[in-house]
């Protein structure tokens, strides 16, 4: 793997199923998403989740993995490669909820079509969310157009999940691990979506 300390793991195989299914792979605007964030990134393969694979890199992001994708090996070198400093970021991701700090509880389906929004979600740091919100309506919510994992736990909550009406889910949306040197932030719901 080249020197870039920002990647996102990217699999062609599970694009190519999603697609072959009818369903659009979400996934795949990562790098458009991150591109407008100014942030330089470059795709990792699964074949990267090695000891020695992470070593140029300071933040990765999951797509929302399936619990079995990830082996015990890729697990284990994702657990060190944090402790020492890396910053893991998921998107919905399963199989990995010890590393996040979470557990599920439960989950809201996508209903209708695919850009029917499942849940709201409001920062909890009010200085964190200014820039993100309308000035016209500060206080307005921001949806979440993906199936949601409810899940508790999380070292520190970033976001706070309601449902489409306004109600408390009593669980978090975004949540924030330090674990040794480095931490694992996680998304509750597919942020590419």
């Amino acid at each position: 793997m080249s020197r870039c300390p920002v990647r996102y793991l990217y699999d062609p195989l599970l694009h190519q199923a999603c697609n072959a299914r009818g369903d659009n792979y979400w996934y795949c605007y990562i790098q458009d998403i991150l591109d407008q964030m100014g942030l330089t990134a470059a795709p990792a393969a699964s074949s990267d989740l090695t000891a020695n694979g992470l070593d140029d890199v300071e933040v990765l992001i999951l797509p929302a993995l399936a619990s079995g994708y990830l082996s015990e090996a890729h697990r284990t070198a994702l657990r060190r490669w944090v402790a020492e400093g890396g910053m893991l970021v998921g998107l919905g991701t399963e199989g990995l909820d010890q590393l996040f700090g979470v557990e599920q509880t439960g989950s809201i389906e996508q209903t209708g079509d695919p850009w029917t929004y499942t849940a709201t979600l409001k920062l909890t740091d009010p200085e964190l969310a200014r820039p993100l919100y309308c000035p016209d309506v500060p206080d307005a919510p921001l949806l979440c157009v993906s199936p949601v994992r409810l899940v508790s736990g999380g070292e520190r909550e970033l976001a706070h999940l309601h449902s489409v009406e306004g109600e408390d889910l009593l669980a978090p949306a975004v949540t924030l691990r330090q674990v040794g040197r480095g931490r694992a932030c996680y998304f509750a719901f597919d942020l590419c979506q």
